[in-house]
């Protein structure tokens, strides 16, 4: 598989796959309104053993589930994924639905990249993507998710990232808001190991949706 220009070299290898999905429906312009976005994103849905259509229902935890699998049978690695309903994006801050992860409690600095960001918006409700980039301008933080079911299609959004009530929170231009569970990553990925490695984001080479107006990245 070739690696995109903006991968870290030495970074988790679930990266690759998740930035060949992103550039393939950046180049195809796809969204799931469209006939092969949605075949696309059925694919996604479809190795979680769930069969509802894109449009019917979230499919954040589809898009991962399916890249790191995808990354087992390309890779020949053996990272552990959920074991019981992984279109679920909330199950994979849950240790019961995802015993083979380790969770990093919420944070503002030092997030690792390519973390599965877990955020959460009602009681089974809710987000997970892939960390690209976390920067601090000024004195507001933003993050950057590469993730399924954004503006239909896979894409990379901006979030803004702040802490209130002793809460990490991530909202979007538009206003929605979601409360951070977490930071999660495959027992079998120490990105410890990788020392201030796991700390270099991919700042360009993309596109960014609902970017904030205050910022945009060059």
């Amino acid at each position: 598989m070739k690696k995109p220009h903006p991968q870290p070299g030495d970074m988790p290898p679930w990266m690759d796959v998740a930035w060949h999905e992103f550039l393939l429906w950046q180049e195809k312009g796809w969204t799931i309104i469209d006939h092969e976005g949605q075949k696309r994103a059925q694919n996604y849905i479809y190795i979680t053993h769930n069969y509802f259509k894109p449009s019917q229902a979230g499919w954040c935890g589809c898009f991962v589930d399916w890249v790191l699998k995808k990354t087992n049978q390309i890779y020949g690695t053996t990272f552990s994924t959920v074991m019981n309903n992984p279109s679920g994006s909330q199950n994979y801050a849950t240790k019961k639905r995802y015993p083979g992860s380790i969770r990093l409690r919420p944070r503002l600095n030092r997030i690792p990249y390519g973390s599965l960001v877990v955020l959460q918006s009602g009681p089974w409700q809710g987000h997970v993507g892939f960390l690209v980039n976390y920067t601090k301008i000024e004195h507001e933080r933003y993050a950057y998710l590469l993730a399924g079911n954004q503006n239909d299609k896979v894409c990379i959004q901006e979030f803004l990232v702040y802490r209130e009530n002793n809460k990490i929170f991530y909202q979007t231009r538009k206003g929605k808001t979601f409360t951070l569970k977490g930071y999660v990553f495959p027992q079998e990925y120490h990105w410890e190991n990788q020392g201030d490695k796991a700390f270099e984001y991919c700042n360009e080479g993309y596109e960014i949706i609902e970017a904030f107006n205050r910022y945009k990245l060059p």
